[in-house]
């Protein structure tokens, strides 16, 4: 019997429009990436934990990331943070097949997307790169938190 590949698709409309937005915003105080403590920081950042979340951080031009499992279909905020670097690149994968991109200033408040996971998926992969500085960087995801206006 063969294997049926999934198909998962995202509303990314308010992904650009929310990564977009960190900009427009106060920023805020300039942390060390070097000595900051991540998870301090991280739930600083993201506030109450709600849902499933990570924190990571890299040097250079590498790329860090992480992944959440087993998400069910259905609506989600997702509420990213960096620091250290001038902005982040983002890449957010279903099951391996890339499924939204895009880019948020560090060193700002954190900026949350909704998306739409229309089917389940295994993993969930965020990739994280940046300009080449020191960076942290973090992640939340919450379920629920449909937008007034998604159909």
């Amino acid at each position: 019997m063969g294997t049926q590949p999934r198909r998962v698709a995202l509303a990314v409309s308010g992904l650009f429009v929310a990564l977009m937005t960190s900009a427009c915003t106060a920023a805020e105080p300039e942390v060390d990436p070097s000595s900051v403590d991540l998870e301090s920081w991280s739930q600083s950042m993201l506030g109450t934990e709600r849902g499933m979340s990570f924190a990571g951080g890299h040097q250079g031009d590498a790329a860090s990331g992480g992944s959440f499992y087993d998400v069910e279909p259905g609506w989600y905020e997702l509420t990213m943070a960096c620091a250290g670097g001038d902005a982040m690149a983002l890449e957010l994968l279903a099951d391996g097949t890339t499924i939204s991109n895009g880019t948020t200033s560090c060193d700002s408040p954190a900026v949350t997307a909704h998306l739409e996971l229309r089917a389940a998926a295994d993993e969930l992969t965020l990739r994280v790169t940046n300009s080449g500085a020191e960076m942290v960087w973090t992640a939340g995801l919450v379920p629920g938190g449909k937008p007034a206006e998604a159909p």
